[in-house]
């Protein structure tokens, strides 16, 4: 691959040159994206507007498995999220798409479709957040707090769209 000159509208750098930038000729199907650390070509997630999900990049706070809601503990970090606890520990930022240690990045769906084949909601089911970052179909009673995460969408798939926490006790 040969390296391109991609001019940026700061002070008129070139944008190959920005210290977290690592770009070549793309390839027909690839974009510009940050992968949470720099930014470098990959392959399109679907582009101007048609994915069918919004991800997001943060580090964990704490070890995190694949397919539990996070929240945020500031702009670059996350940790679980939980609905017997605080108000904000029930603020659902989104869905992990996978496990990582403290300290290292995730990938979140903040909104969208997410596959896997353990999910095994009916369609158009209210999800919500369960205890330590858990889905569930059951709405949550007595002194916790209720956020809808999503809805299911059959076997296999569900759609994260994120609410308001709701205050029951």
């Amino acid at each position: 691959m040969s390296k391109v000159n991609f001019e940026t509208w700061v002070d008129n750098k070139l944008i190959d040159n920005l210290d977290d930038v690592e770009i070549n000729t793309p390839f027909s199907t690839e974009v510009l994206t940050y992968d949470g650390a720099k930014w470098v070509n990959l392959p399109s997630s679907g582009g101007g507007g048609s994915s069918d999900k919004l991800l997001i990049t943060r580090n964990v706070s704490e070890d995190v498995s694949a397919l539990r809601l996070v929240i945020a503990d500031d702009s670059s970090n996350v940790s679980l999220a939980n609905n017997n606890s605080t108000y904000e520990n029930s603020q659902v930022l989104g869905i992990a798409t996978s496990g990582a240690t403290t300290g290292n990045p995730i990938t979140i769906v903040t909104n969208g479709v997410v596959n896997d084949i353990s999910f095994t909601f009916l369609v158009n089911v209210p999800l919500f957040l369960g205890v330590n970052g858990s889905i569930t179909d059951v709405a949550p009673t007595g002194s916790v707090n209720r956020t809808i995460i999503g809805k299911g969408q059959g076997a296999g798939q569900i759609y994260i769209e994120i609410g308001e926490p709701i205050i029951l006790g």
